[in-house]
């Protein structure tokens, strides 16, 4: 699997929405979003990439 479907799947499981294209995920939030929001999605992003390199040590 391309790094960037696992990082969406466990995005997807917070409740984040990506898209992936192969090793590389992209946000497309709206102008509207709040700061806590965009928070969260990096936060998810975080979380899944440091899941992912924990995996493979």
């Amino acid at each position: 699997n391309p790094v960037g479907k696992q990082v969406q799947r466990l995005c997807m499981e917070q409740g984040v929405y990506l898209r992936p294209l192969g090793n590389v995920v992209y946000l497309l939030p709206p102008l509207c979003i709040s700061e806590a929001q965009l928070q969260q999605c990096y936060s998810a992003i975080h979380q899944a990439i440091h899941t992912l390199v924990a995996e493979q040590q």
